[in-house]
């Protein structure tokens, strides 16, 4: 009866290739998981990144059109704010205007001058 009472050492050792190859298993399928996992979460922040920097360069873009939006209203109104000057009795006066107006090439394109003192009513 003393030997039934021991372990077969057979079985054990069969039992432990067993439990090493499930073990085995089991850290190799969560390696490849993992590595999965890794490798498209790499992706999706490539992706997402791409997208980040296309929607800054539109911004970016809009910003520099807003900008010269901006730059155009501020030549418009000073020009604006110059008519009733042409408009002004005083020839002097509205000789100066006109010398400022037509001196003026990086504030207003040649067709805006010409329409400008146009309608000033001057040629």
């Amino acid at each position: 009866m003393a030997e039934n009472k021991e372990p077969d050492e057979s079985s054990s050792i069969a039992g432990s290739k067993v439990k090493k190859s499930i073990a085995e298993q089991l850290t190799l399928a969560v390696g490849v998981i993992s590595t999965l996992i890794t490798v498209s979460l790499t992706i999706w922040n490539a992706h997402t990144k791409s997208q980040i920097d296309a929607a800054e360069q539109n911004l970016k873009r809009e910003a520099q059109k807003l900008e010269a939006s901006r730059e155009k209203v501020a030549r418009y109104t000073w020009v604006r704010g110059l008519f009733d000057d042409l408009v002004a009795k005083e020839e002097t006066k509205r000789n100066f205007t006109v010398s400022l107006i037509n001196g003026s090439d990086t504030f207003l394109s040649s067709a805006s001058r010409k329409l400008l003192l146009l309608q000033a009513g001057l040629n």
